[in-house]
C-alpha cells in the first residue's frame, strides 16, 4: 500500500500548483512572493498559479540553448545569424559573395556566347554568307574577347572594368559590354 501511495505521489510531483502573492511595498516596489505579504502592503494579490514542472523544465533548456556562449568559436553557437546584428565585416562579405556571382554569370555569359558565336559563324560560312577568311577573322575575334573575361580579372575589377564585367553578368553581351569587337 505505501508503495502504491508512493507513486502516486511521484506522478502527481510533474503537475503542481501554488499560490503567488503579488503586492506593492510603501516605496512603490512590487513583490512577488510565495508568502503572503505584510499586513501594511498595499495592492496584495493573491495570483493561483498551476504550472507544469517538465514543460518549465523543457522551457529552461530550450532558453539555455539559446544562449551564445561567446568563445568565439562560432561552429557551436545557437543563435542564428539572422538574429544579431551584421557588423561591417559580415557586409563586407555579402557584397563581395555578390560580386563573386556576379563574376560566375559573367563567365558563363562569355562562355555561352563564344559557343553560340562560333556555332553562328559557321553556319554563316556553311550557308555562303560569309567567307572562309571572314569566318577566321570573326571567329579569333570572339576567341579573343571570350579569353579576356575570366574570374580573377573580374573580382579584382574597378571602374569601367567591373560595369563591364556587370554589363556582361546581365547578358547584354561581350561586344556591347565593351570586351572586343567580334563582327
Amino acid at each position: 500500500m505505501l508503495r502504491i501511495v508512493l507513486t502516486m505521489a511521484l506522478l502527481a510531483l510533474p503537475a503542481a500548483a501554488t499560490e503567488i502573492y503579488r503586492w506593492v511595498d510603501d516605496k512603490g516596489q512590487v513583490h512577488f512572493t510565495s508568502s503572503p505579504p505584510p499586513e501594511a502592503a498595499s495592492r496584495a494579490e493573491e495570483i493561483n498559479v498551476n504550472f507544469n514542472v517538465d514543460a518549465q523544465k523543457s522551457s529552461a533548456r530550450a532558453s539555455y540553448n539559446d544562449i551564445d556562449d561567446y568563445d568565439g568559436d562560432e561552429a557551436d553557437d545557437v543563435e542564428s545569424q539572422s538574429d544579431r546584428p551584421k557588423t561591417a565585416a559580415d557586409l563586407k562579405r555579402e557584397q563581395q559573395d555578390e560580386w563573386r556571382y556576379q563574376c560566375e554569370k559573367a563567365v558563363k555569359t562569355a562562355k555561352s556566347e563564344y559557343e553560340v558565336g562560333v556555332d553562328v559563324i559557321k553556319q554563316n560560312h556553311s550557308g555562303g554568307y560569309i567567307s572562309a577568311d571572314k569566318m577566321k577573322q570573326q571567329t579569333d575575334a570572339l576567341a579573343a574577347a571570350s579569353r579576356s573575361v575570366s574570374m580573377h580579372e573580374c573580382i579584382g575589377s574597378t571602374g569601367d572594368k567591373k560595369r563591364n564585367y556587370q554589363c556582361l553578368a546581365d547578358y547584354k553581351g561581350l561586344q556591347n559590354c565593351g570586351f572586343g569587337s567580334i563582327y
